[in-house]
């Protein structure tokens, strides 16, 4: 191993990281506005059996003998009542919660690597060849990455690849090697021409 490959393999393990983050923060995201969605839901359904309730008081307390109105507005409030008690029991036992707090507890695994990595490719940059120091640090690091990616639950290959693509994007300009190579052989002809 030389100097450029060890920066190649750092900047490998920097473009998994980042496009971990990018899955990691798109899976957070989404389980956090289902849970909030979830306990907005639970509210909505409590405030609701609330006020079919004093509505339907109100009405036992004008009228003493029972009407359709009375009845209807007794049974919407036991409904939304029951539906407001299945929702909280959902809410309590649905594991979009603890998915929210496992996405975002690996999404800062990944932050926290990236930075290693990141800081770690500077320092190689600036030596001007390779030590054993450098191999060592290299080799830690990969046994870190690979520690995290122990703690994945199942992927979602689509957004996986979706995350690869963008993080391609991000460090390169292009989706795709293919989009890079009809470029690079432009920029050669252009070049070419020019010169």
């Amino acid at each position: 191993m030389d100097i450029q490959e060890l920066e190649i393999d750092l900047e490998n393990l920097s473009f998994i990281a980042g496009m971990n983050q990018r899955y990691h923060q798109i899976k957070w995201t989404r389980f956090h506005h289902r849970g909030k969605l979830i306990r907005i839901s639970v509210g909505i359904a409590t405030i609701l059996s609330m006020l079919l309730s004093v509505l339907s008081a109100t009405l036992g307390l004008v009228e003493s003998q029972p009407n359709l109105a009375l009845n209807l507005t007794s049974i919407g409030s036991g409904v939304t009542a029951v539906l407001s008690a299945c929702i909280a029991v959902w809410l309590n036992v649905s594991p979009s919660n603890g998915k929210e707090i496992h996405h975002h507890g690996i999404y800062g695994q990944w932050c926290d690597f990236r930075e290693e990595v990141d800081s770690f490719a500077i320092r190689v940059r600036k030596s001007k060849s390779l030590s054993q120091e450098h191999v060592i640090r290299l080799m830690e690091l990969t046994a870190k990455k690979n520690r995290i990616n122990k703690s994945e639950d199942a992927v979602d290959e689509a957004l996986l690849n979706e995350c690869f693509e963008k993080e391609n994007i991000a460090r390169t300009g292009f989706a795709t090697q293919e989009e890079k190579r009809r470029y690079d052989s432009r920029s050669v002809a252009a070049v070419g021409f020019l010169g």
